[in-house]
């Protein structure tokens, strides 16, 4: 199961990386680029998890 969810997310963050155009930016690079939170939001919502994104301490499905 964990390979799965590996790949799955895997493949969503490619994906979504590849049609997300990132924008330059100077200085420092962010922590995050746009793809990671869009790709991890698209992931809870295909396995089920519809709790809002700030309630990180239920990972219980509903």
């Amino acid at each position: 199961m964990t390979n799965d969810l590996d790949v799955l997310l895997t493949a969503l963050y490619v994906k979504i990386d590849d049609v997300i155009v990132a924008e330059r930016w100077l200085g420092r690079p962010p922590w995050l680029t746009d793809s990671e939170p869009v790709a991890l939001a698209v992931g809870r919502a295909v396995l089920g998890f519809t709790r809002s994104p700030d309630d990180c301490v239920s990972l219980t499905p509903v």
